[in-house]
């Protein structure tokens, strides 16, 4: 009586340990070795996202000063003629609850700190910032910045496109700090010892 014979295993044999493929090392080195490997790959793309983000940065620094845009009373408003100072940029409608809440206190930080710019980019038409301009006086400059455009300096400048969106520079031209949301006093008191 013939036996039948073995069926083959649906599992493949082990590969055999060839040099060059690791097998000449002990098991403790070899994982120092994958080890360093990923943390060296790592500090590669960290790298490597550190200088998109840096490009990103300088292309949002540029962005913001080529902004020239029209102000309510006809003229161009170009935060090129703000360099040298600290610029508050704030991004806000008429039609935003919280944007029309912080602008009192904007109004009075740029009052307090004349050394400062505080400048609004109303993202709204134009007779809506008028009308409302005769209801609230301010005494920083706003630029009208609607039909979409003014959302999407906001993006530009790293805002997700919420308002209100306040981005601050320093006097050097850098954009230090973006806060989407309602500015609060603690805010203004941060960002002036940012600079400090």
């Amino acid at each position: 009586m013939k036996t039948a014979a073995p069926a083959p295993s649906p599992v493949p044999p082990p590969l055999p340990n060839h040099e060059g493929h690791g097998a000449h090392l002990r098991p403790g080195r070899r994982q120092w070795l994958l080890w360093g490997g990923g943390l060296a790959l790592a500090a590669a793309g960290a790298g490597g996202y550190w200088g998109w983000l840096r490009r990103q940065h300088s292309a949002a620094e540029a962005a913001l000063w080529s902004i020239a845009l029209p102000r309510l009373d006809g003229r161009q408003l170009a935060l090129r003629d703000y360099q040298g100072r600290p610029l508050l940029l704030n991004f806000w409608a008429t039609w935003c609850a919280p944007c029309i809440q912080e602008l009192p206190l904007l109004n009075q930080f740029q009052r307090q700190r004349p050394d400062w710019a505080v400048v609004g980019i109303a993202v709204d038409t134009l007779p809506n910032v008028q009308r409302f301009a005769q209801r609230m006086a301010l005494d920083f400059p706003i630029a009208i910045a609607g039909g979409g455009q003014g959302m999407e300096l906001a993006r530009t400048l790293g805002g997700t496109g919420g308002l209100p969106l306040t981005v601050l520079a320093d006097a050097q031209g850098q954009i230090r700090a973006r806060k989407l949301g309602q500015i609060e006093p603690a805010d203004l008191q941060q960002w002036q010892g940012l600079l400090a």
